[in-house]
C-alpha cells in the first residue's frame, strides 16, 4: 500500500480528466435496443393491447418465432388472470414512473407463470420476466420465503447501534443470494462513496472501509438509481440480447432490472475481477443516500422474486436505521438538555455581563457540543478561547457574523479551509467551526470549534485517475483498484446531526435569555432617561402597537380556527407573526444600541481597514431595500488613501442607517449619491468625508440638528413612512466615539445630505487595537 499526499497530481491535467469526465456524463444511460439475456421483455400498445416490442429470446416461453409475436394481441400470449393484473396496471394513471410485479404466464400453459415487472415507456407498457433458466436460483419459493421472514424478524427486532445495522442486512442479502461479497456503501454530499458495511467470502478481497470516487456512477447514471431501485447484472460476458420491433430504435429502460449495460461499466467490473453484479439503492430527501451492493467471482443470476425479497429488506433497513439513529439522538441530546439549561439559568443571572459568564464556565460551554474551545462575543465584548489570538477571534467572528446574517440559520462546517479560504492557516488549531447567532443582527453570537484530526482515508484505486485512457486516447474505466491510502488534512470530526440539533435548541434558549437582557436594558434606559418618556411614547407608539395588533390578531385566528383553515393561509399568518416579531426585535436592537451609547457602555473594535469597503458592504446590505423601492445608490470619488482606524462594524452600521433614512424619504426612480472624499491636513491632520446625498423632502433649517436627537424625526418626513428616530442619534454617537462629527445639510437642487467627517487617525481611548 502506497501512502500519498491529498495533493497529489494525476498523471494528466486537470482539463483533460474534465474532457473525459464530460464524456461519461454526456451517455445516455436510460435507452438500450437490447437486454441482458437473463431476462425477457414485451412491449405492448396500450391502446391497442397489442405487441409493439419483443426480445429475441421470447420463444423459450411462447414456443413461437419472436418476429411473428410483433401485432399479435396480448389476450392471446397472456394467461387471463394476468391479462387482468395487467389491465389494471395500464388504467391507474398514477403508475407513470412506477413499477408493479404480477404473476404473468403464457395463455395455456403450465408450469411457467412467474413474476413479471410492468413499467411504462415511451408510450409503451412493458412486461419483464425472468428467463426460465434464472427461476429457480435462490432456492424454491417455500424455503426462499421462510429465510426471507427469518431475515425480516432479525432486521426488524436488531437493537445495535445504527452503524452496524447495514452488516446485519448485508448478512441476510448474501444469504438469500449467494453473491460472494455484499457491501453498503453510503454517499456523502460530494457523491464519493464509503463502504461501510460487508459481508463476504475469501472469493472476492473485502471492501470494507474504501472509498470510491463519484466517478464511478456518473451523476448521469444516479438518476436511473433513484427510480429504479434495484438492478442486476448476471453475467459481464453475456452476449446481449436484440429487441425487435420498433425498426430497432433504442427504447427507455430505466425501469428494467436487465437492461443493456454500458460496456465501459462491464470492464469496470472486469477490472474488479467481477462477473455479476447486483444493487438495491437507499434514497433519502431526493438523492441517493447509499447503495446495497452485490460482487460474485462467476455469473449469477437471480430471479424477480430473489431481487425483490432483497429490496423489501433494504427498505426495512431504512426504516429500523432512521428509528435506531433517531433513539441514539433523542438519548444524546437528553443527556445534555440538563447541562444546556444550567448553563441558560446561570447565564440568566450573569447580570448582563454575558462574556464574563460564558469565559468563567468556558469548559461546561465547550463539553456542550463536544468541541475543543469556544469563541463568543456579547455586546462588542469577546471571548477569544484558549488557542486563537485576540484578532484571529475577531476576524473570525466577524466573518461568521456576516455569514451567519445572510443565511439567517447556524454555520456548521467540518473544513472551515474550504468554506472560508481566508482562516485555512488556522489549521491544525480550528478546522471545525460551529456558530449560533442569537439575535437577528448576528452581533452576538456563540461559536464552538474543534481542532484538525489528520485521517488516513483508503479509496479503491487511484481517486485522482476516474478514467483511463488507451494508448489511442480511447476512454475507459479505470484498471487498478488496488488499496490506496492518502492522508486527509484540514478537517475535524464531522458535527453530528445530533449536535446540530441541540445548537438549534442551545440557539433558541440563549437568544430567549439575551432578549430577556435587553428587556432589562430597556427598562435601564427608561429609568435614566425618564423625561423623554412622553415624546418616545408620541414617536413610538405606532412602531408597537402594529406589530403587537398582528401578532395577537393573527394569533387569535389561528388559535380559534386553527382547524379550518387552510393550510396556506395558515402558513401566511404565521409568517406575518414571525415578520411583526422581528419589526420589534430591530426596534429592541435599537434601543439597546442608545442605551449602551449614552451609557458609554459600546465595546468598540477599532483597527486600521479600508474604509470604502465598509462602505461598499453597507451598500450590499441596503441593496434589497433600494431595489423594492426603485432607488439607484451610487458612489462617486475615490480618494488613493480611503483606510482609517474605525470600527468596521459600527460604521458599517453608520451608513445602513444613513442609507436606509435617505431610502425611506427618496421619491421612486430617484438616485441616492454617496461621495468620498479627503480633506487637506490641518491641526487635526486630514479626515475622511462621506456625503450621502438624497433627492427627498429636505430637511426644515430649524430641524437640521434636532434630527439627531432620540426619537425625533424631521416634521417634513413624519408621512407614514414608519421609524423609531433612533438610527441618527445612535450614527451620531458611532461616529463621535471615532473622534469624528455628522450633521445635516439640504442641497440646493432639492434633498438633503448627511456629512461625516472621520480623522484618518486618531489615539482612540476606547478598546483600540492597533
Amino acid at each position: 500500500m502506497s501512502a500519498l499526499t491529498t495533493h497529489a497530481s494525476p498523471a494528466a491535467g486537470p482539463t483533460a480528466i474534465a474532457s473525459r469526465i464530460e464524456a461519461c456524463e454526456a451517455h445516455d444511460y436510460r435507452r438500450a435496443s437490447r437486454i441482458q439475456p437473463h431476462g425477457l421483455l414485451l412491449a405492448f400498445d396500450p391502446a391497442t393491447f397489442t405487441l409493439a416490442r419483443v426480445s429475441a429470446n421470447a420463444d423459450v416461453v411462447f414456443s413461437r418465432e419472436p418476429a411473428e409475436l410483433i401485432g399479435a394481441a396480448m389476450a392471446d400470449l397472456v394467461a387471463t388472470e394476468a391479462l387482468d393484473a395487467i389491465g389494471t396496471f395500464v388504467r391507474d394513471d398514477r403508475r407513470a414512473g412506477r413499477r408493479v410485479t404480477v404473476a404473468v404466464g403464457p395463455r395455456g400453459g403450465t408450469g411457467l407463470s412467474c413474476d413479471g415487472l410492468l413499467y411504462h415507456s415511451d408510450g409503451l407498457v412493458c412486461i419483464e420476466m425472468d428467463h426460465p433458466d434464472a427461476r429457480g436460483v435462490g432456492g424454491d419459493v417455500g424455503i426462499l420465503s421462510s429465510r426471507f421472514l427469518e431475515m425480516v424478524e432479525r432486521i426488524g427486532r436488531a437493537d445495535v447501534p445504527s452503524g452496524a445495522l447495514a452488516e446485519i442486512v448485508c448478512a441476510a442479502i448474501r444469504d438469500i443470494t449467494g453473491f460472494d461479497r455484499v457491501y453498503f456503501c453510503r454517499f456523502d454530499r460530494h457523491g464519493h462513496g464509503h463502504v461501510q458495511g460487508e459481508s463476504g467470502t475469501d472469493k472476492l478481497p473485502s471492501l470494507l472501509d474504501h472509498h470510491f470516487p463519484a466517478t464511478d456512477i456518473p451523476w448521469a447514471a444516479r438518476g436511473i438509481y433513484l427510480s429504479n431501485p434495484y438492478r442486476l447484472i448476471a453475467d459481464v460476458d453475456a452476449r446481449p440480447i436484440d429487441i425487435l420491433g420498433g425498426d430497432g430504435a433504442p427504447i427507455d429502460l430505466a425501469l428494467s432490472t436487465c437492461r443493456e449495460i454500458a460496456p465501459t461499466h462491464l470492464q469496470y467490473l472486469r477490472n474488479m475481477g467481477v462477473q455479476a453484479s447486483m444493487s438495491f439503492s437507499v434514497v433519502a430527501e431526493g438523492r441517493l443516500a447509499a447503495i446495497f451492493g452485490g460482487h460474485h467471482a462467476t455469473p449469477r443470476s437471480l430471479s424477480l422474486q430473489c431481487m425483490r425479497l432483497c429490496y423489501h429488506l433494504v427498505e426495512l433497513f431504512a426504516t429500523r436505521f432512521e428509528f435506531l439513529r433517531l433513539r441514539e439522538e433523542r438519548g444524546f441530546i437528553a443527556a445534555r438538555v440538563e447541562a444546556l439549561y444550567s448553563l441558560s439559568a446561570g447565564f440568566r443571572l450573569a447580570d448582563r455581563d454575558l462574556g464574563a459568564f460564558v469565559a468563567a464556565n468556558h469548559a461546561a460551554f465547550r463539553e456542550l457540543m463536544d468541541a475543543d474551545d469556544l469563541l463568543c462575543r456579547f455586546e462588542g465584548q469577546i471571548h477569544a478561547g484558549h488557542t486563537l489570538s485576540a484578532r484571529q477571534a475577531a476576524d473570525l467572528l466577524d466573518s461568521l457574523s456576516l455569514r451567519l446574517a445572510a443565511s439567517g440559520d447556524i454555520i456548521c462546517t467540518d473544513c472551515l479551509g474550504a468554506s472560508e479560504p481566508a482562516f485555512a492557516t488556522l489549521a491544525p488549531t480550528v478546522a471545525g467551526v460551529l456558530a449560533i447567532p442569537l439575535d437577528l443582527s448576528c452581533r452576538n453570537l456563540l461559536v464552538w470549534l474543534r481542532r484538525e484530526t489528520v485521517v488516513i482515508e483508503r479509496w479503491s484505486g487511484d481517486p485522482h485517475r476516474p478514467v483511463a485512457v488507451g494508448k489511442e486516447g480511447a476512454i475507459g474505466p479505470r484498471t487498478s483498484f488496488k488499496s490506496y491510502a492518502r492522508e486527509m488534512k484540514g478537517t475535524s470530526v464531522e458535527w453530528s446531526s445530533a449536535v446540530i440539533d441541540l445548537a438549534r435548541q442551545s440557539r433558541q434558549v440563549f437568544a430567549q435569555v439575551l432578549a430577556a437582557h435587553y428587556e432589562f436594558g430597556m427598562r435601564a434606559a427608561a429609568e435614566q432617561g425618564h423625561a423623554l418618556k412622553n415624546e418616545f411614547i408620541a414617536n413610538v407608539s405606532h412602531e408597537l402597537r402594529s406589530p403587537m395588533h398582528a401578532i395577537i390578531g393573527l394569533s387569535d385566528i389561528l388559535v380559534g380556527r386553527n382547524d379550518s383553515l387552510p393550510v396556506d393561509k395558515r402558513l401566511r399568518f404565521a409568517g406575518a407573526i414571525r415578520e411583526s416579531g422581528q419589526r420589534l426585535l430591530r426596534l429592541i436592537d435599537d434601543l439597546l444600541d442608545i442605551s449602551k451609547l449614552e451609557a458609554g457602555k459600546m465595546g468598540f473594535d477599532f483597527r486600521h481597514a479600508d474604509i470604502a469597503a465598509t462602505i461598499d458592504n453597507a451598500i450590499e446590505d441596503v441593496a434589497p431595500l433600494a431595489a423594492a423601492k426603485n432607488v439607484a445608490i451610487v458612489r462617486a470619488g475615490q480618494p488613493p488613501h480611503t483606510a482609517c482606524l474605525h470600527d468596521p462594524a459600527r460604521m458599517r452600521q453608520v451608513m445602513i442607517n444613513l442609507l436606509a433614512n435617505a431610502i425611506k424619504f427618496s421619491a421612486p426612480q430617484s438616485v441616492i449619491t454617496i461621495l468620498l472624499s479627503v480633506t487637506e491636513p490641518g491641526p487635526g491632520g486630514a479626515s475622511l468625508m462621506i456625503e450621502v446625498a438624497d433627492q427627498g423632502a429636505g430637511i426644515p433649517e430649524s430641524e437640521l440638528e434636532s434630527v439627531f436627537d432620540s426619537f425625533v424625526q424631521s416634521s417634513r418626513t413624519k408621512n407614514g413612512a414608519g421609524g423609531t428616530g433612533l438610527g441618527l442619534s445612535i450614527s451620531r454617537q458611532i461616529v463621535e466615539a471615532h473622534r469624528g462629527s455628522i450633521w445635516a445639510a439640504n442641497n440646493r437642487a432639492g434633498g438633503a445630505s448627511l456629512h461625516v467627517r472621520i480623522p484618518l487617525a486618531f489615539a482612540s481611548s476606547r478598546n483600540a487595537s492597533q
